[in-house]
């Protein structure tokens, strides 16, 4: 089984900035293929080894100007162009405007 066939969300294609600060010092920055509630791909140069946590930032346009959505998460898996994060927490107002993301890329994908 892939891990496509294991998720509970499906992804939804992005194209977000991302800021990565990890539990291993630095920050490293990338792009957002794809987005779900629970998870991201990110394509970056730099990967962080699986089980790695961190603070993640990502610039969302918003209503009222550029709202980024913050969480922390863990690197789920590694790829040759990027990494698979898993959304570990994430705060009441992060939750709502990634909702929103979503269900528009949900809702404009149909």
């Amino acid at each position: 089984m892939d891990q496509t066939e294991d998720r509970q969300h499906e992804r939804n294609p992005a194209k977000l900035e991302v800021e990565i600060a990890s539990e291993l010092g630095g920050i490293l920055r990338g792009t957002v293929r794809d987005v779900s509630v629970a998870g991201l791909y990110v394509a970056c140069l730099e990967r962080l080894p699986v089980g790695t946590l961190c603070e993640l930032s990502i610039e969302v346009a918003g209503t009222c100007g550029d709202v980024p959505i913050e969480a922390t998460g863990r690197v789920a898996h590694v790829a040759d162009d990027g990494m698979g994060l898993e959304i570990t927490d994430l705060t009441f107002d992060s939750y709502y405007e990634l909702r929103r993301l979503v269900g528009h890329r949900e809702r404009t994908a149909s």
